[in-house]
Order: structure tokens, then C-alpha cells, then sequence
């Protein structure tokens, strides 16, 4: 009787385990469906970059924005400066989402992954335009 009500635990539970392993426990933990650079993702990147970031960056990506000269911390040059959390499209995706308190740069997290991802890449071309 006992190992049954142990075999029937074990059973109930066992999908519930597997989703729970292979759930993801952020937003950061899928893998994203945007890995490569698109002509239509860096259009949208551009869009994107001139709306949330040019206002600190610069629409060139000089680190010359209309605010930066308030800052104390002036935004990185993204055509020179080495990135602060890596010169990848993750990398440079992750400091989208999460910003760099330290650094005055906020975090994106209401920002849709495909705009994310976008910026990104865009960000990631103009240091490519050297």
C-alpha cells in the first residue's frame, strides 16, 4: 500500500517537475528568436535607437546626445568606446534591458524583445562605421 501511494506521487508529479526545470525563470533565460542581424531588425534598430537613445548617445552614436552634457557620467561613445558589458548583441540586449545604474544609462525592461534586440544590432553598426 505504501509503495503505490509513493509510485502514484512520483507519477502525479513527475510533469510537473519536468516543466519546472525546463521553464525559463527571467526573460533573459529563453533564447532568443532574434540571433542574427537582419536588414529589417537593423531598420527597425535605427527607428528604435533615435526614439529611446539618441537623446543621451547621439543620433550618430558619438556619446553627444542633446543630454548628455547634463550627466555626470557621460554616455559611451558607441562608435569608439569598448562597451561596458561586452561587445555582443546579447551583451549589449542585456544593458538594454537591465540599464548600468552606476553608469546613469536605465534600464528598458518595458521594451519589446524585438526592439531590443533591434537597438542592439543597430548600436552594434555604428561602431562598425569607424
Amino acid at each position: 500500500m505504501k509503495s503505490r501511494v509513493l509510485m502514484a506521487i512520483v507519477l502525479i508529479s513527475f510533469p510537473f517537475s519536468i516543466y519546472s526545470q525546463a521553464a525559463p525563470t527571467s526573460k533573459d533565460a529563453k533564447v532568443s528568436k532574434y540571433l542574427k542581424a537582419t536588414p529589417e531588425l537593423l531598420k527597425n534598430g535605427k527607428a528604435v535607437y533615435l526614439k529611446s537613445c539618441a537623446e543621451c548617445h547621439g543620433e550618430s552614436g558619438d556619446g553627444k546626445g542633446d543630454t548628455a552634457q547634463y550627466m555626470d557620467k557621460k554616455p559611451t561613445n558607441f562608435i569608439s568606446d569598448r562597451f561596458k558589458q561586452g561587445d555582443t548583441a546579447e551583451a549589449v540586449s542585456k544593458t538594454i534591458l537591465n540599464g548600468i545604474p552606476d553608469a546613469q544609462m536605465p534600464a528598458f525592461a518595458d521594451m519589446s524583445e524585438k526592439d531590443r534586440w533591434s537597438a542592439a544590432y543597430y548600436v552594434l553598426s555604428l561602431r562598425n562605421k569607424k
